[in-house]
């Protein structure tokens, strides 16, 4: 549609103030964000919710040269800090699990078998402690 009109009726467009044409280009874009896919990103990774609000404002303040690039530094920050800053989480056994994997012993508990006092350079990511105990101590 848009093609058509560019082809057949430039003469005419000639004539609209720069200010009509403006707010039909400015329409046009307002079209192409994804408002349910903003909302997708918000919800499921905030960081990259706001590497794209962040990208998109450059664009349109600075222009898409800026944007691109500062959209390509983001990523790379957000990825370096998701991967050197990984989600920790506790992973416990099933007591209905039949797939003959050892169980642990009775009493068996993870806070024994792991300490954050040998931590590394005082992070706060839990370490084996110098007797770790396991839960196949045989």
């Amino acid at each position: 549609m848009v093609a058509l009109v560019l082809l057949f009726l430039t003469k005419p467009l000639e004539y609209l103030p720069n200010a009509v044409l403006s707010a039909v280009v400015f329409l046009i874009g307002v079209k192409l964000v994804a408002i349910g896919g903003m909302r997708t990103i918000y919800r499921l990774r905030r960081d990259e919710f706001w590497v794209a609000l962040l990208t998109a404002l450059v664009v349109v303040v600075l222009g898409v040269e800026q944007g691109i690039i500062l959209a390509i530094e983001l990523s790379l920050i957000v990825h370096a800090r998701r991967h050197f800053l990984p989600h920790d989480a506790v992973v416990r056994f099933d007591p209905r699990d039949t797939s003959g994997w050892p169980r642990p012993r009775p009493g068996w508990s993870p806070s024994l078998a792991w300490s954050s006092t040998g931590s590394r350079s005082g992070s706060s990511t839990p370490t084996p402690s110098a007797s770790p105990r396991t839960p196949w101590d045989w």
